[in-house]
């Protein structure tokens, strides 16, 4: 199998219930757009190749307002009930044999693109297995995958820890890219934490 060095892919994981959001996160406003086109939109304009959404809960929303393009795939995750892994691993097994490296984010961790820039750019310079941000010393998102770890990302599971085994099993192949901005860790879970976060950034 040949791979192609410029197939990067993003993986957008917006396949959960949104309880605590209690209204679906993939729709609210960010930067004067869903929160799911502007993840989309960064993830492209960052240097991914193609998207592909992993939807479930809320999979008729998401399709009924996502901007759609060729670059954009949207794939359901019929058991996404069953946790996150699944969505992950569904996202994995739709990618092409050629790829080079996954971007991979949740929809509720909205990323400039000038930070995936900045990844994907240290991820092709200097081909570790995973390429992971961090602020003040602590791991963020988005977290991107060599092809090599393809295999092992489509055997994850619930029980054994999902992606936190690969981190485990890999954790001397991790190349850790330093910011200044703590928007690299941002997760919005809460309306709170949507309040607090639409204040922080000034959007």
């Amino acid at each position: 199998m040949v791979i192609n060095e410029s197939s990067v892919y993003g993986v957008i994981l917006a396949a959960g219930s949104s309880k605590r959001m209690e209204t679906p996160k993939p729709l609210l406003n960010w930067c004067g757009k869903s929160l799911i086109d502007y993840q989309v939109d960064s993830l492209l304009t960052g240097g991914c190749n193609r998207v592909w959404v992993v939807t479930g809960k809320h999979h008729k929303e998401i399709v009924s307002n996502i901007t759609v393009s060729e670059k954009v795939k949207i794939v359901f995750n019929v058991d996404h009930y069953l946790g996150k892994s699944t969505s992950v691993k569904k996202g994995v097994r739709s990618l092409p044999k050629d790829l080079f490296a996954m971007v991979l984010i949740a929809v509720d961790q909205p990323r400039p693109p000038w930070i995936i820039s900045k990844l994907i750019n240290e991820h092709k310079s200097k081909t570790p297995l995973i390429t992971s941000p961090t602020f003040l010393g602590r791991g963020g998102h988005p977290l991107i995958f060599d092809y090599q770890l393809i295999p092992e990302l489509k055997e994850i599971s619930e029980s054994s820890f999902g992606i936190r085994k690969i981190f485990t099993d890999h954790k001397n192949e991790i190349l850790s890219v330093p910011f200044d901005s703590k928007i690299v860790r941002l997760d919005i879970n809460t309306p709170e934490d949507y309040s607090e976060a639409l204040d922080q950034y000034g959007l």
